[in-house]
């Protein structure tokens, strides 16, 4: 039996198929082999010394949008995009494409491989914010709550005359001014709530106002007009109805100078029952009054001399 022959011819252990040293980073596992040259197994891209996932050999990157994957040089595994339309090279996922919609933009192929596009926003701008429906700014100082219509166009509500956008306390319609003397009370055109005055008769707006002309419906009096109800005057029944304190009057007033035609009488006034009555016009003697039928009298005959005994006429006796 002969002894084995080491490979370094100066260290016994150094023997084939023992471990050794081949200097080589990339190589793992080195041992002498049969010709006494140190080699080593390459490391692979997984750091297996002699492993199959060599740089070029298949590999998988996780990627469903990507084929033909292979460990590139730097033990990167890498695949090849997936074409989603096989007639038409370059139609990678995330490239362009048109999906044909008119509304969208900046279409490209997701990971689906669909063609899918960015909705064109009321600017112009795919993928933009100003959508239908969405706030914006008519530059309209008058409305509020501005948004995007179905037309793309920036349309605001009108603010009411309460402050409110989209209220219903517009200019011209019915509000209430809080005085009873005035009716249909509307938003004017500087937003003031205002009414008509209500006339004698009741009606808003109406031309039978306080001193106005009208009837009194008296074939006495003329120059009717209409004025306001004091103690003590009556109301003429045309405009009597016990609702309306103006009322329609002439200028012959109770208590007011009139003429009685009577020239024995002097000092003559309206009295309570509105009959023109004089005071009879005496020689020196007082006023005497008698009442005849509703009618003031005055008489100023003196009061004649009586006598112990003698009593007056029934005529004087009051």
């Amino acid at each position: 039996m002969g002894q084995l022959i080491d490979c370094g011819n100066r260290w016994w252990y150094c023997l084939i198929g023992t471990p050794c040293d081949d200097l080589n980073a990339a190589t793992g596992n080195d041992t002498w082999d049969a010709t006494c040259t140190c080699v080593g197994q390459l490391i692979d891209c997984t750091g297996v010394p002699g492993g199959s996932n060599l740089i070029g050999t298949a590999c998988d990157d996780g990627n469903a949008a990507t084929g033909n994957d292979t460990w590139d040089a730097t033990c990167t595994c890498v695949g090849q995009l997936i074409d989603c339309k096989d007639s038409v090279p370059g139609q990678l996922i995330g490239t362009p494409c048109d999906d044909l919609n008119a509304a969208t933009g900046n279409d490209t192929w997701d990971a689906t491989c669909t063609c899918v596009g960015q909705l064109i926003d009321c600017e112009g701008a795919p993928g933009g914010t100003a959508l239908i429906g969405t706030p914006c700014d008519d530059g309209n100082a008058a409305t509020g709550n501005d948004t995007w219509d179905a037309s793309c166009t920036c349309v605001g509500q009108l603010i009411d005359c309460t402050g409110v956008p989209g209220g219903s306390n517009l200019i011209g319609t019915a509000c209430d001014d809080g005085n009873a003397s005035t009716g249909n009370d509307t938003w004017d055109a500087s937003c003031t709530c205002v009414g008509q005055l209500i006339d004698c008769t009741g009606v808003p707006g109406g031309s039978n106002l306080i001193g106005t002309a009208c009837d009194d419906g008296n074939a006495s009096t003329g120059n009717d007009t209409v004025g306001v109800r004091q103690p003590g005057m009556r109301l003429a029944p045309a405009w009597d109805n016990s609702s309306i304190v103006p009322v329609c009057l002439g200028s012959n007033l109770i208590g007011t100078a009139c003429d009685d035609g009577n020239a024995a009488t002097g000092n003559d006034t309206w009295d309570a029952t509105c009959t023109c009555v004089g005071q009879l016009i005496d020689c020196e003697g007082p006023l005497v009054v008698l009442r005849h039928r509703h009618r003031l009298a005055m008489i100023s005959t003196p009061r004649p001399a009586t006598t112990p005994g003698m009593r007056a006429a029934p005529a004087w006796d009051n």
